[in-house]
């Protein structure tokens, strides 16, 4: 399998994704099937005993073969003899030898007997059980299957089964998300209870889209991802200011107070609000970047298509600013510093100093204004014209 899922989430899911589920393993099993049968097989035995045989297939093609040693004849020999062949071709001769079938079950083949042989001296009964996961917990909807057959069940709300089976028949137990097992009929164990392991040893590479995670191969959309390398060498400890010019299709506009604004694709509206929605590690937040700390950011994804409109509705018309801030590890201390350093002119302090006091400015605008000084330059010298007039004419 190539991807884990718990039983307790599968449970508690829609119906609809449920069976969305089911429909994409059971496409990949067939292909997995498929490609099983189709591996190249180099082999050459000569006049070796079956289980020998089976032995130099299992190492040869890192498949495992299932069988009951009671259902095979333990002096009869065979003879392969093949290269680079599809295995499909060598099993088909091995069983035309042996007088033997196989049947493939997911990641395992199982050889059964033949169907003249089946029902030869074979005693049915019915076999009853629980199915329970690694905690325990009963698996609801696991398969049941009797291998070479099309006769099966799946457990019940409790995890409970029952299948009549003959006594050497190979019972295959299957689910979603858990290791396949298979366990021979005997008739002195009428209750068999199974536990399944979690196949946790699959897991496909992905790549994290800002809204949701997908495997390499299927990423699409418009989106630009900025990592915290490229975030930590802009010496400013505003995020906003350090995303300048980062992302193809972002413009940024700086206003008075010095805060910026962000366009991502131009403008969607007349008179609604233009700014994108800002989401820090899955929650939307209704601040700016001020409160964000640039040291603290792992990663800034910027989603600019409608893609976005299928996780945060509405409120990513304008876009979505994805902010994944750095998490702890297991790992020695670290600490990291950051400085910068700025270079200028040395500045004129006597210029910069040679300002006149608060009195001096009184004491000169009042001598202007006594003396009636044109001071066309001056912001105030209409107004003292104005005044002066005034106090002349009366």
């Amino acid at each position: 399998m190539s991807a884990k899922l718990s039983s307790k989430n599968f449970y508690g899911g829609n119906l609809m994704v449920k069976c969305f589920v089911a429909l994409v393993i059971f496409f990949c099993s067939v292909g997995n099937l498929f490609a099983q049968t189709e591996t190249k097989v180099t082999i050459n035995v000569d006049k070796v005993l079956i289980r020998t045989a089976l032995e130099r297939l299992q190492k040869e093609t890192k498949v495992h073969f299932v069988y009951d040693e009671e259902n095979i004849d333990q002096d009869k020999r065979v003879s392969l003899s093949y290269t680079q062949a599809p295995l499909k071709i060598v099993l088909e001769d091995f069983c035309k030898q042996t007088s033997l079938r196989y049947e493939v079950k997911r990641n395992l083949i199982l050889i059964l007997p033949g169907k003249a042989d089946r029902n030869v001296n074979r005693q049915s009964f019915l076999m009853k059980g629980v199915v329970t996961d690694e905690d325990g917990e009963s698996i609801i909807g696991a398969t049941v299957m009797i291998g070479g057959t099309s006769k099966g069940t799946v457990t019940d709300i409790n995890g409970q089964y029952t299948l009549e089976v003959q006594s050497g028949d190979l019972v295959s137990f299957t689910f979603v998300g858990m290791t396949d097992k298979v366990i021979k009929a005997q008739v002195n164990k009428k209750m068999v209870n199974v536990q399944l392991e979690s196949n946790a040893t699959a897991l496909a590479d992905v790549v994290i889209t800002g809204y949701q995670t997908l495997s390499k191969e299927r990423a699409t959309g418009s989106f630009d991802k900025v990592d915290s390398s490229v975030l930590s060498s802009r010496p400013t400890a505003d995020l906003s200011t350090a995303l300048q010019g980062l992302v193809a299709g972002m413009q940024a506009t700086e206003k008075e107070d010095g805060s910026i604004d962000f366009l991502i694709r131009g403008s969607s509206s007349l008179y609604a609000d233009k700014k994108p929605l800002l989401v820090v590690d899955g929650f939307p937040i209704q601040g700016d970047f001020s409160s964000i700390n640039p040291n603290d950011v792992e990663s800034v994804t910027v989603l600019k298509d409608a893609a976005a409109a299928s996780i945060w509705g509405a409120r990513s018309a304008n876009g979505v600013i994805v902010v994944t801030t750095k998490k702890g590890k297991k790992d020695k201390v670290q600490v990291d510093v950051q400085a910068f350093v700025r270079i200028g002119t040395n500045p004129d302090l006597e210029y910069i100093m040679n300002q006149a006091d608060s009195r001096t400015m009184v004491d000169y605008e009042m001598r202007a204004f006594e003396n009636n000084w044109k001071m066309a330059a001056w912001e105030y010298a209409p107004t003292f014209s104005k005044i002066q007039n005034s106090l002349t004419l009366a």
